[in-house]
């Protein structure tokens, strides 16, 4: 927004390359380029994984329903105070993987075919 103002103020001349704004215009503008990839690679990889659930190509249910059971039973595991190299990491990973089973558990449940809508 703000190097948006900045060729405002300077007119025609703030697209050329002697005006200091027109690089502030062309680096901001390129990283909404590179939100926009980011933003459609979150929205294909969940339709990919519903896809490849849906039509058995991929098991979320049995993890799904082992992690169902695991919070009923109120199984948790700390983070580890290991110093095995990437411990941490890889607790993390396991964790967000359990963080998109529930979701994609809650979502499909919700939605049911209209989930691709959502």
């Amino acid at each position: 927004m703000v190097a948006d103002e900045g060729i405002q103020v300077y007119g025609g001349m703030g697209y050329s390359g002697e005006a200091p704004m027109e690089s502030a215009y062309r680096d901001a503008r390129i990283s909404r380029i590179y939100e926009g990839t980011n933003e459609i690679n979150r929205m294909l990889c969940v339709g990919m994984i519903l896809k490849n659930a849906m039509s058995q190509k991929m098991d979320i249910m049995t993890p799904g329903m082992a992690l169902g059971a695991e919070l009923k039973a109120g199984k948790y595991d700390n983070f580890p105070e290991s110093t095995e190299l990437f411990a941490a990491e890889t607790w993390v990973l396991t964790k967000m993987k359990k963080a998109i089973i529930m979701v994609l558990g809650s979502a499909a449940m919700k939605y049911m075919k209209k989930l691709a809508n959502e």
